[in-house]
């Protein structure tokens, strides 16, 4: 018999809109929430400097666990910047 996988928080898919924002898909959900820009600065920064932007048709995600953390409040969120560089380094890797 098949296991189910234990829900890990912060595990989604982290996607950089169009519009410059973030934007993050909880794992089995069909919905996604923009962070809020003052949470995210910093990735978005590390982001524009390894050229993750939205390019025509293309928005750059990563995905994985422990990406996004809630801190208190709804709106409190947190990128994992280590995380998200580890899943740059790797997409980089790949190409």
């Amino acid at each position: 018999m098949p296991t189910k996988r234990r829900k890990e928080p912060g595990r989604g898919t982290l996607i950089r809109g169009a519009d410059g924002a973030l934007y993050f898909v909880p794992d089995g959900e069909d919905w996604a929430f923009r962070l809020p820009n003052d949470y995210t600065a910093e990735a978005r920064t590390m982001l524009d400097q390894l050229d993750f932007v939205a390019k025509k048709d293309r928005l750059p995600s990563f995905h994985g666990s422990g990406l996004v953390h809630r801190k208190g409040g709804f709106h409190d969120i947190e990128v994992d910047l280590n995380r998200l560089a580890a899943l740059i380094r790797r997409k980089q890797h790949s190409k």
